[in-house]
């Protein structure tokens, strides 16, 4: 396996290419064992073997394995924060007491929780 470096939300992948076919390996992330499902797809293909990490988010980082016939690689994960950019930052406002101030702004992202 090697280390993989993906932006947040992005999907991340390890490929572990075998020297014979075996039907199923094992892949851990720490002590962790992974199945397919709504996080991770696993792939078996002869004898490449892969891991899908959908969205990725940084509670993903950290060490993930591939273990078969008592062999074992791993490889680390690392998540990258996306990168925002204020285009209209905040502007002044006056308001009379009582009354609701608006604000507003405009980031390079959309979709992104403030």
């Amino acid at each position: 396996l090697k280390d993989v470096t993906v932006p947040e939300k992005r999907q991340a992948r390890f490929e572990c290419l075998l020297t014979k076919e075996v039907s199923k390996i094992l892949w851990t992330k720490g002590s962790d064992i992974l199945t397919p499902g709504d996080k991770f797809d696993i792939i078996a293909d002869g004898k490449k073997h892969i891991l899908i990490i959908k969205s990725s988010e940084f509670d993903d980082e950290g060490d993930y394995s591939a273990e078969v016939e008592g062999k074992k690689t791993t490889a680390k994960l690392t998540v990258e924060g996306i990168r925002l950019k204020f285009l209209a930052p905040l502007k002044d406002q006056t308001v009379k007491e009582g009354e609701t101030a608006h604000f507003e702004f405009e980031l390079s992202h959309e979709n992104v929780p403030v």
